[in-house]
């Protein structure tokens, strides 16, 4: 989502309202620069990740969390989402999470015209590793 605002900015073109993502232009000019937001990532639709500095929140689209705090645990081996004293981190972590899912998009026309299979369907596909 930054890359775009980034590449408008470079360009020295108009911002266009309604993005989400935010230049990241101040970082690549000055790398110790301040940036008070932290990394949203996503896998497959409902799965987001937010990584501050020192911790990582995770939500499922089932809506179980994960809360591993970088500091002490570099490799996430001790989810802490589950103690109440991590309840007001939770949801300040939280807050970055994207308000709406965009749709998935429609199947790809793999050659001649076939349609190519989504990753669910591949999994369960005859003679599909």
């Amino acid at each position: 989502m930054d890359i775009y605002p980034t590449l408008v900015e470079l360009c020295g073109l108009p911002p266009r309202a309604g993005l989400e993502g935010s230049s990241l232009l101040p970082l690549l000019q000055n790398p110790e620069a301040a940036w008070e937001r932290p990394a949203v990532t996503t896998f497959l639709r409902g799965n987001h990740s937010v990584r501050s500095e020192r911790r990582r929140y995770i939500r499922h689209r089932d809506g179980t969390e994960e809360l591993y705090d970088h500091l002490n645990d570099a490799l996430e081996w001790h989810d802490l989402a589950a103690g109440p004293q991590y309840r007001t981190l939770k949801q300040e972590l939280a807050r970055w999470l994207p308000p709406l899912d965009a749709p998935d998009a429609p199947p790809a026309a793999g050659p001649r015209g076939t349609r190519r299979m989504n990753r669910s369907e591949a999994s369960t596909a005859p003679g599909v590793a």
